[in-house]
This record gives structure tokens, sequence and C-alpha cells, in this order.
């Protein structure tokens, strides 16, 4: 996929209030893994960061990238990873 052009990136926060790090550290480490990665394509959406949670507005925001993209395969996190860290745990976004 990456060779015809056709990996996009889809970030779902900006990581504003990232404990160890800020928005802008954060877009910089984000634009390096997609050079590395070989994604084309980035884009992050304006959903809070920490504060995200399945909600309406959230799956709007989500379905409109992929009416857009029509990707044919998509990757994410199980929801279930959250609860394997029951010592420090994870973020809803995480």
């Amino acid at each position: 996929m990456v060779q015809q052009g056709s990996s996009r990136y889809c970030g779902l926060t900006d990581g504003d209030q990232h404990l160890s790090a800020g928005p802008e550290v954060r877009l910089v480490e984000a634009q390096e893994a997609a050079r590395v990665l070989g994604v084309h394509v980035r884009e992050i959406l304006p959903l809070p960061n920490r504060r995200l949670f399945d909600n309406f507005e959230s799956r709007v925001a989500l379905a409109a990238v992929f009416r857009r993209y029509r990707p044919k395969v998509v990757l994410g996190m199980p929801i279930a990873r959250r609860w394997r860290r029951p010592i420090t745990g994870s973020d809803a976004d995480h």
C-alpha cells in the first residue's frame, strides 16, 4: 500500500494534554513516525486528548474520515487493551 501512495494516518487527538510533552513535541514525533512509516496523508481530528469517549461527536468525526478516504484496511487498538494494565491503566484514547 505504501508503494502505491495510499497509506493514510488519522490521529484522533493532538496530544495537547500529554504529561511528558505538549502538542508541539507530539506533532514533531508524529511527523517523524509518518515519514518512517511512509505515510502519505496524515490527519489529526480535533477531538479532546485524555477526554476522548465513544460518543456521537467522536463517531461523526471518524465517520467523516472513513467516508472521505474509503479505506480498505483500518487498524486500531482493541478497547480490551486498557484493562490489561491494572497499575498504570490507559486513557480512553489509548
